[in-house]
């Protein structure tokens, strides 16, 4: 049975549609992603780039509102900033769907040149990475 997961974040602009993107691409058939955001976010260059280094293609993307969704339709819901889990709370989804908080370092703002600025995103990369790969186990895509 393919297992249903939503990501959340702030602005559901970085860190929640990398991972839905790069959860998608690796475990399709196992596992479907989405993303949203407490609010919704513009699309990332810098995000958008880091995706494309590693055959993630984030540019389709379209932010989504936590709000608007009906958390009953996800097995899971993962937050990645204290905000997001304490939104996700408020909008208080079933019991049997699992809720977790992964910590990703929130980056805005960090570096000043482009260079700068795209290692700081390679790092969050890798870190999200690191996390989907303990929780999902090896890639399968």
């Amino acid at each position: 049975m393919t297992k249903s997961i939503l990501f959340v974040c702030n602005l559901n602009a970085v860190r929640s549609v990398l991972a839905q993107y790069m959860t998608n691409h690796w475990y399709a058939g196992d596992v479907v992603a989405q993303s949203c955001g407490i609010i919704a976010g513009s699309p990332d260059g810098y995000a958008a780039s880091v995706g494309l280094e590693h055959g993630i293609d984030i540019t389709a993307h379209e932010s989504r509102y936590l709000s608007d969704l009906d958390l009953s339709a996800f097995d899971e819901i993962i937050s990645f900033s204290l905000d997001a889990a304490n939104e996700v709370q408020r909008a208080n989804p079933p019991s049997d769907v699992t809720v977790n908080q992964w910590e990703v370092s929130d980056f805005a703002g960090i570096g000043e040149s482009r260079e700068e600025r795209l290692a700081v995103y390679r790092v969050v990369f890798q870190d999200i990475e690191r996390h989907i790969l303990r929780h999902f186990g090896a890639k399968k895509g």
